[in-house]
């Protein structure tokens, strides 16, 4: 017995110790790379916790060999997802991880795989969809585990695959409707299933609006759900996803799912890294829905002014963690001129886009100058504002040259294409500067 706990612990240590070297020190084996991972993959028919470090192992080498012309997962691709999958149903897969581990190193496997697999990739997908299918009891706690697992390689598959995933997406929606319904305390899950929403929306395009009268509900779950916070903040992700790709056909669910937004705002105990997310979303829905949008005018840009007041008053001489509230303050900042200007954008016509103005002046203005007077501020949050106030000049010329022609704004365009090595963040600059001083 001691014998054989002694060289389960030499092929432990080993395993773990090739995980390292292919980690960072790939190279050192190019030559021996074909013979490491045959030796990794018979490696995870060992006990539990030397087939978890095998399994990490094929991680690191899926990773580090992904950009090498002699990779050899491109030839053996096949067999070493096999050999993981093998794993992955072992009777003791629970044991030290491995199961997490082993679907891990199939994703990054997926991930990096070359583009002449993608027939395989395919056939991967119905294999893992015909698994979540035929979970039928979703009380067992290795039952929510395996969905997780499984719908983390159905999201990787799905953006793996692009455009090529449609005829698989009412199989794949289906089983999200069912996750929503059957596991209501899963936030593992939720939390997948709104990334394989977001990719499905993306990749689809207007075809999502077929979806939403039975997703909507799922969304409503999860914008409510602001204890979850990275539920809440996937499920956002997914409204911004949706609202680019069917567009004004949002407008059926905009009332509650801005009703939602907004709530989550209000609430002190959201987590405040979402709050951003929450407010750029905001002007994702307004770019999609355009004129429609005018219904929600008056409170979302109350809303904004709140926020911007909140950035304005912030003091980061007496913050605990001053550059975490650096971060946040950018991102913040940042997310509130992406809503100002899609909401610009939305109201389309001069006339109409002429609401605009008293927030120029009382909220939009102070919240530049605050950019300005402040030398944490990041490339992004500049670029932000310089674009917001280039579009409110090209659109309302001469009413808005006065106030947008003062010297602290030319002196933030120019000095903000200086310091920026960006092409789009010069464009950005030079669109602003002849759109406020351009018009006669």
């Amino acid at each position: 017995m001691r014998e054989q706990k002694a060289k389960t612990l030499l092929k432990d240590t080993t395993a773990y110790t090739i995980g390292l070297i292919l980690k960072f020190h790939h190279e050192s084996i190019l030559q021996y790379s074909e013979h490491v991972l045959g030796i990794m993959c018979e490696a995870l028919k060992e006990k539990p916790r030397v087939a978890n470090n095998a399994a990490w192992a094929i991680h690191n080498f899926a990773c580090s060999f992904q950009k090498e012309n002699n990779n050899p997962l491109n030839s053996h691709f096949h067999i070493v997802i096999q050999m993981l999958l093998v794993a992955s149903d072992r009777p003791d897969a629970d044991e030290a991880n491995l199961k997490t581990k082993v679907y891990e190193a199939i994703n990054v496997l997926i991930t990096v795989s070359s583009p002449h697999l993608s027939n395989s990739i395919e056939e991967l997908l119905k294999l893992f969809l015909e698994r979540l299918e035929s979970i039928r009891d979703f009380t067992k706690p290795s039952a929510k585990q395996l969905q997780s697992l499984l719908c983390s390689s159905v999201q990787v598959i799905t953006n793996k695959l692009s455009t090529r995933v449609k005829p698989y997406t009412d199989r794949i929606m289906t089983l999200i409707y069912r996750f929503f319904k059957s596991n209501a305390g899963n936030s593992d899950l939720h939390e997948e299933a709104f990334m394989i929403v977001s990719a499905i929306a993306q990749y689809i395009g207007h075809d999502f609006v077929k979806y939403m009268g039975d997703f909507h509900e799922c969304l409503y779950i999860g914008l409510s759900n602001f204890q979850e916070y990275q539920v809440c903040q996937s499920a956002v992700g997914v409204v911004g996803d949706i609202a680019r790709a069917i567009k004004s056909q949002l407008m059926p669910y905009c009332d509650k799912i801005l009703f939602l937004l907004l709530q989550n705002l209000g609430k002190p105990e959201l987590n405040k890294a979402i709050k951003p997310t929450i407010i750029t979303c905001i002007g994702d829905i307004a770019v999609a829905i355009g004129s429609l949008f005018s219904k929600h005018f008056d409170v979302v840009m109350n809303m904004l002014k709140q926020a911007g007041d909140t950035v304005i008053q912030a003091n980061l001489a007496e913050a605990e963690d001053r550059e975490e509230l650096i971060d946040y303050l950018n991102s913040l900042r940042e997310s509130i001129f992406e809503a100002y200007t899609g909401i610009f954008q939305s109201l389309g016509s001069s006339k109409s886009n002429e609401k605009i103005l008293p927030h120029l002046i009382n909220t939009i203005l102070p919240l530049v100058n605050n950019v300005y007077s402040d030398n944490t501020h990041s490339e992004e949050v500049a670029a932000a504002a310089i674009g917001l106030l280039g579009d409110i000049a090209n659109s309302l010329g001469q009413r808005v040259k006065s106030t947008l022609s003062q010297p602290l704004i030319i002196r933030l365009i120019e000095e903000t294409k200086v310091k920026s090595e960006l092409a789009e963040t010069k464009e950005t600059c030079d669109f602003a500067k002849k759109a406020i001083q351009g018009h006669p």
